[in-house]
């Protein structure tokens, strides 16, 4: 887990727990190493690195390096990427 690599975070904008997750990681990511994609927004349209479906169960992750986590291991990604939260992802 690298937590200077920036991170493609994507998810469902019509989730509310989804949309309350981002929010969340946005207020804590104050190096801006998460961009965040709505998979809701037209201009995501076929962009996302996995299917609707995925992305209407789980959070995905895609890696500088094109690999991509999901639910889970997305979240010890995000949390690794997040200075002050590094220490949980490794717990985790």
């Amino acid at each position: 887990m690298n937590g200077s690599a920036p991170l493609e975070v994507w998810f469902d904008g019509s989730c509310g727990l989804c949309r309350a997750s981002a929010a969340w990681l946005r207020r804590r990511d104050a190096a801006g190493r998460l961009t965040f994609r709505d998979s809701t927004f037209p201009e995501a349209a076929g962009h996302a690195p996995v299917s609707a479906d995925q992305l209407a169960t789980a959070i995905w992750v895609r890696h500088g390096d094109g690999t991509l986590a999901g639910g889970f291991e997305a979240i010890r990604a995000l949390l690794g990427a997040l200075p002050r939260w590094r220490w949980l992802a490794a717990v985790l």
